[in-house]
């Protein structure tokens, strides 16, 4: 899992099933793990803060 938030920049995320979510500075994003998706950066500099989490093996 990741959970993210731009700060600086635009972004453009494709999901799998061809939704896009454009996000701005101050845009918090959540992706579940195993998640496909794609990322195109709209700006010449993008900078984001990210916490990721992997649920440990059971």
């Amino acid at each position: 899992m990741s959970t993210s938030q731009v700060l600086h920049g635009l972004l453009e995320i494709t999901d799998s099933d061809g939704n896009e979510f454009s996000l701005k500075p101050g845009d918090a994003y959540f992706i579940a793990q195993g998640s496909i998706v794609t990322w195109e950066v709209l700006t010449p500099v993008f900078q984001k803060s990210f916490f990721d989490y992997t649920h440990p093996a059971h």
